[in-house]
């Protein structure tokens, strides 16, 4: 039996199709499990994780009506890579070790690593 220009069309897009679905899958699978070139690091310390407590209590207040203070409540990087790395770390048992976030011209950044677990 002849199929003609159909079946030549059918085997045609049959190829491709395959040929695409196998590409895609060998990009994923190569840059999926790549190890990032650069390792972010963060520099802070426990006071930068304690000042960071200290502003979102004040910003809490603010929003009760128990502070009067109306000047801005600024959070520096440090303070926020401290206080997630404390907190996701420890407090929510998600082991992100480095955590870095980078407060960009653009928007904000956050990288980082967990742990393979077994």
């Amino acid at each position: 039996m002849r199929l003609g220009c159909v079946g030549c069309l059918f085997l045609i897009i049959l190829v491709l199709g395959a040929g695409f679905v196998l590409g895609g899958g060998l990009v994923l699978s190569t840059t999926i499990f790549s190890v990032p070139e650069r390792v972010p690091t963060a520099d802070w310390t426990p006071w930068d994780g304690q000042r960071a407590q200290q502003k979102i209590a004040e910003v809490i207040r603010r929003d009760t009506g128990k502070s009067a203070r109306t000047d801005p409540v600024v959070f520096t990087e440090r303070e926020i890579n401290a206080f997630l790395a404390h907190h996701l770390e420890e407090s929510e048992a998600m082991p992100f070790s480095p955590l870095v976030v980078e407060l960009a011209p653009r928007g904000v950044v956050i990288q980082g690593k967990t742990r393979v677990f077994p």
